[in-house]
């Protein structure tokens, strides 16, 4: 039995976390997903993602995460992983992300470019909540506030896991996520 079948496809959210090849919005190259349910994290997944053909991985991104273009030669593109599993999960839940300027246009920018119209996403942003609540912005410094431990940086699975937990903590400070959600809908 897998975790879908156990859990089913509704969750109090979904964090999320991509990795770029280079600089630009549809290379993602990676992503980490942790859900949670009754304020617990029940699965977290990781996914190669190959990009369009012709990205070019920076030195600089590499440096950053480890992944290169022999990495993700095998794996899916995100179309076909959108098909696959994403959809299930990203039209139901809302999602979390850490830095949303950047996350959540990766994904609309991939949505578009692999013309993906079976999409009505929401999300909020952890760093933006936290800053209205003049704490830390960045991850790893939030993570210190709350005691949080990232067990890779800049690992999306490990970075979504610290996403999903850091949302946890500002729930049971009250808040809720979706008083600070924005869609992504398919024009």
């Amino acid at each position: 039995m897998n975790f879908i079948d156990y859990w089913g496809k509704k969750f109090d959210y979904i964090a999320i976390d991509f990795e770029t090849a280079n600089n630009e919005r549809i290379s993602a190259c990676a992503l980490g997903l942790a859900f949670v349910k009754d304020d617990t994290i029940v699965n977290s997944e990781f996914y190669y993602i190959k990009p369009p053909d012709g990205t070019v991985f920076s030195s600089r991104n590499i440096d950053i995460h480890g992944i290169k273009e022999e990495d993700v030669e095998y794996s899916s593109t995100f179309d076909e992983l959108w098909n696959s599993e994403l959809n299930h999960f990203f039209n139901e839940n809302i999602l979390v992300l850490h830095n949303a300027s950047m996350d959540a246009s990766v994904l609309r920018n991939l949505l578009e470019f692999y013309q993906v119209s079976d999409y009505n996403i929401n999300y909020t942003c952890t760093m933006n909540v936290a800053k209205k609540m003049h704490y830390p912005a960045r991850l790893s410094e939030l993570c210190k506030k709350f005691n949080i431990e990232i067990e890779r940086q800049h690992d999306p699975k490990s970075d979504a896991i610290a996403c999903a937990e850091i949302a946890s903590k500002l729930i049971e400070l009250g808040i809720n996520l979706r008083d600070y959600s924005k869609p992504i809908r398919a024009k």
